[in-house]
């Protein structure tokens, strides 16, 4: 007796797609689940950021607090290729536009104290202005 549609038990067309579909099921459901697109976003931003690159850190985790207006404030640490921590990264990610960074802090580096980036003096009041030079009159 001869079966028609079967080769031994099954069609072989049947077993190759399940070779091709679990893989495929696999990197879907592990690269939907993990992050979503504003975290993977500021995260690929910050790898790419000159300061992080030349310092040979990288951003693999990122905690982001839940947005406020469209914007997601975020921290991370910056890693170096053995896994040590050697920085931390401030910012905030504004949804579907860009990624801005408050603030990066190297391990071993003093702590910069009040607001800005320390470029300048700052207002200051009078007696504690430097003192100018004398007219050569």
């Amino acid at each position: 007796m001869m079966t028609i549609g079967t080769n031994g038990g099954g069609s072989i067309m049947g077993r190759k797609w399940a070779w091709y579909a679990v893989p495929v099921l696999a990197v879907i459901l592990t690269i939907g689940c993990d992050r979503n697109p504003e975290q993977r976003a500021a995260i690929e931003n910050l790898n790419n950021h000159p300061e992080i690159v030349q310092r040979g850190g990288v951003v693999k985790e990122i905690e982001m607090r839940e947005p406020n207006r469209g914007v997601h404030n975020f921290r991370a640490d910056i890693l170096d290729a053995q896994g040590n921590v050697i920085g931390t990264v401030t910012g905030a990610r504004v949804e579907n536009f860009g990624t801005r960074i408050n603030r990066i802090r190297w391990e071993g580096e003093p702590e910069r104290r009040g607001r800005g980036d320390g470029r300048g003096q700052g207002r200051q009041r009078p007696e504690e202005a430097p003192e100018s030079a004398p007219d050569p009159a």
